[in-house]
């Protein structure tokens, strides 16, 4: 007969860290993915076509405007860049569950040769200025 013991064990070697999530940036997305399934429907953004282009330049511009000194956006109140973190994990999973649909590489294979669908013309100068080709 084993012998009890007063602590219990659990072996976690190798698993997934989930307590290293930040857990007040967690919220915030939280609360982005709260208010799209409000103003939408709930995880329509897996049927938004064409999804990598969209998902990039939303997550791009809540950046540029959080870049710019503009914590929250001005729609939402919610902070730009858990919407941008929104964004990019839309990217993740569907480039999971839908590899072999690239677009992005074709955007920056644009932008080198200086054409429109660089990362100025992703944005339709909406950034206020104009990026510069390094290649130049």
């Amino acid at each position: 007969m084993a012998t009890p013991t007063t602590e219990g064990k659990k072996f976690d070697e190798g698993k997934t860290r989930y307590d290293l999530i930040p857990f007040h940036a967690l919220e915030e997305i939280t609360k982005v993915l709260t208010y799209r399934a409000e103003k939408y429907d709930d995880n329509d953004w897996r049927h938004v076509n064409p999804w990598q282009p969209r998902y990039l330049r939303a997550a791009l511009g809540h950046i540029m405007d959080w870049a710019r000194g503009e914590v929250n956006d001005q729609e939402s109140g919610l902070h730009h860049l858990a919407h941008a973190a929104c964004s990019i994990m839309f990217l993740i999973e569907r480039s999971r569950t839908q590899p072999g649909q690239i677009f992005a590489s074709e955007m920056f294979k644009q932008q080198t040769k200086g054409g429109p669908g660089g990362i100025s013309g992703l944005f339709g100068g909406a950034l206020g200025g104009s990026f510069v080709n390094p290649q130049k």
